[in-house]
């Protein structure tokens, strides 16, 4: 009751705020949100950038699912609030975020206070976060990966169990086609449950399995029917290869984040075959130069790139501050903007408040080596196992503090675990000693 009470008055205060400083950004969203106008209510697309979806298809199903909600939202009567409407919605995942965040902690731990602490470090570093005004794929999926954990351990109940294995299936399949990396926490999962299966469940675990399978399956060819929209104008040659993302990944200009000299020379190639040889050629290169040293030099420098903002790149991504609209001269618009504006007077001690926050999440999460001498459970392999695959795909891609934020959740789960293992040892240590 608490935490309901507690999710509905953050939720009508993060809307209220949201609503006094929310702004149109450039890059990647105003390709989306201008396609998701076009093909929800018609309005002529007049982002530059005409081959967008060609380019990066990957943002197709979040821009349908857009436009979807831009018509409803036109179809009832009230489109003067569509964009903003789009940020109600990314409002409500980050609550329940928040309250899946709370209950999974208490299930794992089975200590309410650490769901607690838990949610304290979820308001300040997510709910806080301005990410949830930016109407994209970060803050779309920041649900997935701890719901679908949430739907795993939620398994022991036996209660809706064919349900919660094709929600596992749908949402998995789902938030890969929102953020790929959310679908880690599913690789997990089976690798997990494969490797640390009894014999006698071997067969309830092919049971599951083929349940999951099949959801992910449907799931899979519905969303690819819903991204064959004619209307997107697709040229299949045109589409940016993985090998584009690993080749600026080891670029040394930006320690692996976005270059643009990469980007324009892998859009420049029209033929996908030959732009795949290139991105070949062009990492095999780098890794010659850079040798064993030189690389492990360049992936230190890359993981501070990624691990080192609590803002999570808030601010960084190009052309930001696209449309600002400052009508609202209320005094909590200009609190609001002097906090989340880059030139806002207050926006370096929200900086700092965020990073040290989430420095000490990642300073928690070693503190898991204190866990139980037995066997861990796999609840909390599940959490380890797709915190270090989420590393290494960061190791390996191009290098984003964003790409971070949908994973959050798994981290805070984390460091709740790891103070829990601190608690046991001394529990243990003190029971021993009497």
């Amino acid at each position: 009751i608490k935490l309901i009470f507690i999710s509905v008055i953050l939720f009508l205060v993060q809307v209220i705020i949201i609503y006094t400083y929310y702004f149109r950004t450039g890059w990647d969203v105003e390709a989306i949100i201008n396609k998701a106008y076009s093909l929800g209510v018609g309005e002529e697309d007049k982002y530059f950038f005409t081959s967008y979806f060609s380019y990066y298809p990957n943002n197709i199903f979040i821009t349908i699912v857009f436009s979807k909600i831009l018509w409803f939202v036109n179809m009832v009567g009230v489109g003067k609030y569509s964009y903003f409407s789009l940020l109600i919605i990314q409002s409500l995942i980050n609550i329940l975020t928040g309250g899946l965040i709370f209950i999974v902690v208490a299930r794992v731990t089975k200590k309410v206070y650490l769901a607690w602490s838990g949610y304290s470090l979820y308001i300040i570093l997510i709910w806080l976060s301005p990410w949830t005004s930016i109407p994209y794929s970060d803050s779309m999926g920041l649900v997935y990966p701890i719901l679908i954990y949430y739907l795993y351990i939620s398994l022991d109940n036996k209660r809706f169990e064919l349900m919660k294995l094709i929600f596992i299936g749908v949402f998995s399949v789902c938030g890969y086609f929102i953020k790929p990396q959310t679908f880690i926490i599913t690789i997990a999962i089976i690798i997990i449950n494969c490797f640390y299966i009894k014999k006698i469940y071997i067969k309830t675990l092919i049971r599951k399995s083929v349940i999951i399978a099949i959801s992910m399956f449907v799931c899979f060819l519905g969303i690819k029917e819903i991204n064959s929209d004619e209307r997107l104008s697709l040229d299949k040659e045109l589409e940016i290869s993985y090998y584009h993302f690993i080749n600026m990944g080891l670029n040394d200009v930006t320690d692996g984040g976005y270059l643009d000299d990469d980007a324009t020379i892998s859009m420049w190639e029209l033929n996908k075959e030959k732009r795949k040889e290139d991105n070949v050629n062009a990492i095999r290169s780098r890794l010659k130069n850079y040798g064993f040293l030189g690389l492990v030099k360049h992936q230190v420098k890359k993981t501070l790139n990624n691990y080192n903002d609590g803002t999570f790149g808030w601010g960084l991504e190009g052309n930001f501050y696209y449309s600002v609209d400052k009508k609202d001269n209320s005094k909590l618009a200009k609190i609001t903007r002097s906090i989340y504006y880059e030139d806002g007077s207050y926006h370096v001690y929200y900086k700092y408040l965020m990073q040290g926050i989430w420095l000490l999440i990642l300073s928690i999460l070693p503190l898991n080596i204190f866990r139980r001498n037995e066997p861990l459970d796999n609840y909390s392999k599940v959490i380890y196992l797709s915190l270090i695959g989420l590393f290494l795909f960061e190791s390996i891609f191009e290098a984003r503090s964003r790409y971070l934020y949908t994973y959050v959740p798994i981290f805070i789960v984390g460091a709740m675990l790891g103070i829990d293992g601190v608690l046991d040892c001394k529990n243990n240590f003190i029971k021993n000693s009497n």
